[in-house]
């Protein structure tokens, strides 16, 4: 007999629910996933009961999974030590691509030490986003040490600012601290030669071919969009088009195939004048499986 993968899907979504309306601690929901697993096993013959307590562990398992992601802070958590009055120094490593802006320059930094004056430094664990100044000469890999106050994101009227940095693990935030790198390549170094050929073809692009069409090759090859103008963005928009910009995957490889009917000049200038049209799909490539 086949698995019902519904019933059993909603009671996955069912234990998620129960988790997020009843705060009760991970080893209730593990004690009771126990004993539903038990009441598989012995009465694994008789098909009613068996599939109450399957939906009964799938339910239990969901509202684990929930408590497993919820964030706990204790003294060793950099968001412990947000919102206060004093500034403070925070060192770690840069372990994403930085976000450049008009104005500054977003850093992920996943901190090791907390240095608050008059006291001992603290060993700590946390991604901050740092807004550090723009232009700047910041690079994946590099430890950084960030003078400010650290806070906890604030929403918007119309934007949970704070549910979605929660959702990439960071629950703090420095705005326009005093930033030195300490040191030079310390992440992961495949990643940083990842990272290095993004810019170096970013640049390559930039060269090659005029505006918009430079930031547009960029935004679909490289998956970054800053530069694609306001008005560009809001045509997408319109169109409902927009998913084309941020392409991955499969639907790269489709609009790899239309382009030349799409946007032909843009792909014709660009196989003829960056060495070779290996070198767009080079740059295909790494949009794809770099994700």
């Amino acid at each position: 007999m086949a698995t019902p993968l519904i019933p059993i899907t909603l009671a996955w979504l069912i234990g998620i629910w129960l988790a997020s309306r009843i705060a009760l601690p991970t080893a209730a929901f593990g004690l009771a996933a126990g004993v539903a697993l038990l009441g598989v096993i012995l009465w694994r013959r008789a098909q009613m009961p068996r599939w109450l307590f399957i939906l009964a562990l799938a339910a239990m398992l969901g509202a684990l999974r929930y408590n497993s992601v919820q964030p706990h802070f204790d003294q060793t958590s950099l968001a412990t030590y947000n919102d206060q009055q004093k500034s403070v120094s925070v060192e770690g490593i840069i372990v994403g691509e930085p976000d450049a802006r008009d104005t500054y320059t977003n850093l992920r930094v996943e901190a090791d030490k907390l240095i608050i004056s008059e006291q001992p430094t603290r060993t700590v664990k946390g991604l901050a986003l740092v807004q550090a100044p723009a232009f700047a000469d910041f690079h994946y890999g590099d430890r950084v040490r960030a003078e400010g106050k650290l806070q906890t994101p604030t929403n918007t009227s119309d934007f949970s600012y704070r549910e979605y940095l929660a959702r990439q693990g960071v629950y703090s935030v420095m705005s326009r601290p005093r930033v030195s790198v300490l040191a030079r390549d310390q992440g992961f170094a495949p990643l940083g030669w990842l990272f290095a050929f993004k810019a170096r073809a970013k640049n390559v692009i930039a060269q090659t071919l005029p505006e918009p069409q430079a930031s547009l090759l960029t935004g679909i090859l490289l998956g970054d969009d800053s530069g694609i103008p306001k008005s560009v963005q809001d045509a997408f928009r319109t169109t409902g088009t927009s998913h084309v910009i941020a392409i991955r995957g499969y639907n790269g490889t489709q609009t790899m195939f239309t382009g030349h009917t799409v946007q032909p000049d843009m792909l014709t200038i660009a196989c003829h004048n960056i060495q070779g049209s290996s070198f767009v799909w080079g740059l295909f490539l790494f949009r794809v499986y770099s994700d």
